[in-house]
């Protein structure tokens, strides 16, 4: 898509135009061949809309303005590189030219754009090789090339049908027409017509068999036939020159069969015409590189003739053609030529003084090649770094002293510093392969001198680049100005100065929009931003964000069809989520096309986004619902409501880019860490036959591509995580119908494989056991989501078979505690509450009995706890034993531990939570105040601390920040638990007090701490339940946290209180 600027500056000149339709006789027709001619299309396209909307504009151009604007586009398409744009454009022609067809049938241009059709089919068909071409369609290619094999047979099947109407109309013409006559040169028009189709034809069969392998007969018998075609073609029409280049397509057909002395004969015959007309100068040269392609084969070494014919070719060259493309491919072609007879030269004999002069005249060609910007420039480069490139004089400093002067000596610098990058990419493979030792020993200098001269040169290159921008005046062209400003920038960018080429970069995007780099320099901005916002390792990165973020809305909103642009979109997407803000990401997903590129790891990202907010959300109000404080305005069923529909569409916007992705043929880290991620959110969904699908996918299944060893998934932690989602799946998946046979014996294997990857090392046990911690969360949380009491019976049986079976004899500590924790996740997960069921009590007395056999010393397991283990073992018992309500048992592993450890924060909340759910019991009110104050007491001291001392203990301290809110939100709660089980008893009085004591406790928290989301919502619940028991207006918190005078006095006293 142009800038705005272009466009603005087209619309002025169709305006222009459209209002000397009636003052200049009706140049519509001449001035649109004008733009098209100078490869102006899209400027020719908006003229055609004009041209649409004009009542001035001529009647017989509004008729076939869709005929032109189809063929205009596949013209415009052939200059795309982006595929996914380029089919777009292919599209619309095809749309239009449809259009034209169908509407007007009667037009003489009809005839035209059906041949314009089959163009269009065989630029698809081009586009399908040109995708399957790419490294990253390898396992798609197959695929893509049956797919361009249609469209040529498509397209060759519509220039056969109008051959067969230009035939018939050259037979209705009589056979002797008088020369100069209409009907003679209409005659002439259509066997010229009829002659291209015929080529075209032969052409497009040669291009159905370039799609298969080379030794393959479907190819052979193919080229045979275009061949054939080629030869007839030229035995009727010689005198035509699309007979001579009947000739040369068949010399290329007959290099292609590996018939090097036929095509070289046929190519010859062109060669030695003796026209030397523009026409004919374009063919021979053309006629000359197949040539050479013959003479530099292995099996014909003609390297002299090769670099004869080339070398008077390239000396007879006009001043106007020694810049044109093919004359640029031939003098490449020369220069291959020149090494590769060196090198043949070297193998005969090492000495022989033509070696050298071959080699640096092959350096010379590729120079040559190189200062021009063309398909060949890298190709160039880095055949010249092949045989050592140019030497680098630091002291042959020019003095520029004009614009011009100072950015030619700019590229100068820039081309050295460019080949010398590739000798550092080419050399280091011959090295490996040499065997002589002197030759080995010039390559390892090559290199050396590469790595100082890139430094070298791309100072000087910075130097000149600026003192050309300090030389440019008025008249210098404002585009030659952006262009060294673009290269200068990417020259920073490649130093790492990375400030200096985004603001460089950023400056000509948006000061000169219009300009050719501004889109690249746009790019070269946020890539730069993005840089220094990944470099820097503080926590302040809100300016590194803000320019990347800026940076990406200027290049989405100005550019937003190209790639670039669809890039800055993905980039939103990015720090979208890295803010949390998952909605806007999705906004920003809808604007990328969905035959973008960009499209299927925009949907990756943005699908694994969306499941984390679920699983963030949905977690935050199981929190509530358990802890009885649901905030004001939520309605709990509608929430749930809107978090299935946010689950639901983490797999859609999920599972499409896996398709997507999928289809591009190509396994990256992206598509797998993307299948990872669809596949846990189908297990923990109770979709685990679907997860086990996926991850064992034989193109994609994570499961598959871990084993497999794949690049993809080499990622550190990525085969374990792989491992812990098959063994969740394998698990989840017992007792369903849909079970796979053997699932048991699989998750046993995944079992294995896990500990193999992780615990290797004493590092990699403690690794482990975080793993089968995680697991057990995951297996927990699919227990949770299940939609239906069957399904979580059917989840909770196949879980405690497999359960059941592993720790049979299992004496590795890993194994036993994953199987504890398992259990303790099912009875959480199965747990009601206050009216605790039947298979929770089970499944915490299966995990008591596990723990109490880690913790027992018989000598019969393969391990040993260390004190730090041990305490965390009889902590998790601790835990375990108080859902089974036996508090005395509970207290007792606490205190055991804290006589030892007695400042363990986390046991010490576990104790005045014990005392706290202790206390609620009827008869046990009392215990509230040990679980406020403490017990225990040991020489004088409490073991115990309770809620009070755990505040005074943590405020103090930013990190246990968490356990300071919750000791102070305990503290609260037991004072309104403590309340309200007065209030059973009748004492009134002492009922107010403690509901007094909560209420303030409460409050001086809020004004003297900023609660974060987690713990608002539940401060504020706890509060509406104060102020009800109270008989005082249900108000919850005040929105806005108020300084209040104890807030100012500090912590101390608000701790105190």
């Amino acid at each position: 898509m142009e800038t705005r600027v272009v466009k603005t500056k087209c619309c002025l000149i169709v305006l222009l135009c459209a209002v000397s339709f009636a003052q200049a006789g009706e140049p519509a027709r001449e001035f649109l061949d004008q733009l098209v001619e100078t490869q102006l299309y899209d400027v020719a396209l908006d003229y055609l809309e004009q041209l649409q909307d004009s009542p001035l504009a001529p009647v017989r151009i509004k008729e076939i303005i869709p005929y032109e604007q189809g063929r205009i586009l596949i013209k415009l398409s052939g200059l795309q590189r982006d595929f996914d744009m380029r089919e777009r454009q292919l599209n619309r022609a095809q749309q239009s030219l449809q259009q034209f067809i169908n509407t007007r049938k009667g037009n003489p241009k009809v005839a035209a754009a059906e041949s314009e059709l089959g163009t269009l089919l065989e630029q698809r068909g081009t586009l399908q090789v040109l995708r399957a071409e790419r490294p990253g369609n390898a396992q798609q290619k197959q695929q893509l090339l049956a797919s361009a094999r249609e469209r040529f047979g498509e397209a060759r099947g519509v220039f056969e049908k109008i051959q067969g109407q230009l035939r018939l109309k050259l037979k209705n013409y009589p056979a002797v027409i008088p020369t100069g006559t209409p009907e003679h040169q209409l005659r002439e028009e259509t066997r010229l017509q009829y002659l291209q189709t015929l080529l075209v034809a032969a052409v497009i069969q040669e291009e159905m068999a370039d799609t298969y392998e080379e030794k393959a007969p479907e190819r052979t018998k193919l080229l045979s036939e275009a061949s054939s075609e080629y030869d007839s073609i030229y035995k009727n029409y010689r005198r035509f020159v699309a007979g001579l280049y009947a000739r040369l397509y068949q010399g290329r057909v007959q290099k292609k069969l590996g018939k090097f002395p036929d095509a070289i004969s046929y190519l010859v015959e062109i060669l030695e015409n003796e026209d030397n007309s523009d026409a004919f100068r374009s063919l021979k040269n053309k006629a000359l590189l197949e040539a050479m392609d013959c003479w530099l084969d292995p099996s014909e070494e003609k390297y002299a003739e090769a670099i004869r014919q080339a070398t008077t070719w390239i000396d007879s060259s006009r001043q106007n053609e020694i810049y044109l493309e093919g004359w640029l491919q031939l003098r490449f072609a020369l220069a291959r030529a020149h090494g590769n007879y060196s090198e043949y030269l070297e193998k005969k004999d090492p000495a022989d003084p033509q070696i050298k002069i071959s080699r640096d005249e092959a350096k010379k060609q590729a120079r040559v090649v190189a200062r021009f910007s063309s398909v060949l420039k890298d190709d160039a480069q880095r055949l010249e770094a092949r045989y050592g490139g140019r030497k680098y004089d630091p002291n042959a400093k020019p003095d520029p002293k004009t614009f011009a002067e100072a950015a030619d000596a700019a590229k100068q610098a820039t081309e050295m510093m460019r080949t010398q990058q590739l000798v550092l990419q080419t050399v280091p493979d011959q090295i490996e392969g040499e065997t002589d030792a002197k030759r080995k020993e010039e390559l390892v200098k090559q290199v050396e001198n590469a790595n100082k001269t890139i430094v070298m040169a791309r100072e000087d290159a910075i130097r000149y680049f600026n003192v050309a921008l300090e030389l440019a005046e008025t008249g210098t062209p404002p585009e030659e100005v952006n262009q060294a400003r673009y290269v200068l920038s990417y020259l920073h960018f490649e130093k790492q100065d990375f400030y200096e080429a985004a603001v460089l970069g950023e400056m000509v995007a948006r000061r000169f929009p219009g300009s050719s780099a501004a889109r690249h320099c746009a790019n070269l901005a946020m890539w730069s931003y993005r840089q220094l916002y990944d470099l820097n390792t503080t926590e302040d990165r809100d300016f590194e964000r803000g320019r990347v973020m800026g940076a990406a809305r200027y290049l989405a909103d100005h550019w937003a069809d190209s790639s670039e642009g669809q890039g800055a979109v993905s980039q939103l997407i990015e720090f979208s989520i890295r803010d949390g803000n998952v909605a806007e990401a999705r906004e920003y997903l809808a604007k990328i096309p969905e035959d973008s590129q960009a499209r299927g790891p925009a949907e990756l990202k943005t699908g694994r986004a969306i499941w984390y907010q679920f699983l963030r959300e949905n977690q935050q109000l199981t929190r509530w619902q358990r802890e009885g404080v649901v905030p004001a305005g939520i309605d709990p069923a509608a929430r749930k409501v809107e978090l299935n529909g946010l689950r639901e569409q983490a797999q859609q916007v999920l599972s499409a880019g896996i398709q997507r992705m999928r289809g591009k043929g190509n396994v990256n880290g992206v598509l797998a860490t993307a299948a990872l991620s669809l596949a846990q959110v189908y297990s923990q969904t109770g979709q685990s036959v679907a997860a086990l699908e996926l991850l064992e996918d034989e193109q994609i299944g994570p499961l598959t591509l871990v084993r497999a060893k794949h690049a993809a998934v080499s990622t550190k932690g990525f085969a374990a995580e792989t491992y812990k989602s098959a063994l969740s799946s394998y698990i989840g998946s017992l007792g369903s119908t849909a079970s796979s046979k053997g699932a048991v014996e699989k998750a046993r294997q995944v079992m294995e494989d896990l500990n193999a990857t992780v615990g290797a090392t004493a590092d990699g046990q403690t690794q482990l056991m975080s793993h089968y911690a995680t697991l057990a969360k995951d297996l927990k949380q699919q227990i949770e989501l299940a939609d239906s009491a069957a399904k979580r019976q059917q989840l909770t049986d196949g879980f405690e078979t497999f359960l059941q079976q592993v720790s049979q004899g299992a004496t590795e500590l890993n194994v036993l505690h994953w199987v504890a924790d398992t259990f303790t996740k099912m009875g959480e997960a199965l747990d009601a509450g206050k009216a605790q069921s039947n298979s929770a009590t089970r499944y915490f007395t299966l995990a008591i009995g596990t723990y109490e056999r880690i913790l027992k010393s018989d000598g019969k397991n393969d391990f040993e706890l260390t004190p730090a283990i041990r305490d965390s073992f009889a902590l998790q018992l601790a835990k375990c034993y108080r859902r089974v309500r036996k508090f005395t048992a509970s207290m007792g592993q606490l205190e055991s531990i804290l006589k030892e450890r007695n400042s363990l924060v986390n046991v010490q909340l576990e104790a005045a939570r014990t005392y706290q759910l202790w206390a609620r019991f009827p008869k046990k009110e009392t215990l509230y105040l040990r679980a406020l104050t403490g017990g225990r007491p040991v020489g004088g001291k409490n073991t115990v601390w309770g809620f009070q001392r755990i505040g005074k203990v943590t405020y103090r301290h930013p990190n246990l920040r968490t356990a300071f809110l919750e000791s102070r939100y305990r503290m609260s709660e037991c004072l309104y638990e403590w309340a309200v089980a007065l209030g059973k008893q009748g004492k009134k009085e002492l009922k107010e007090k403690r509901l007094a004591s909560a209420s303030k406790a409460l409050l001086a928290t809020v004004e003297s701490f900023a609660l974060d989301e987690t713990w608002r919502p539940q401060y504020d619940g706890l509060l509406r339940k104060i102020q009800r028991a109270s008989g005082k207006p249900v108000v919850g918190l005040p929105k806005d946290r108020q300084k209040t005078r104890q807030a100012q006095a500090g912590p101390r006293q608000t701790a105190s209180q």
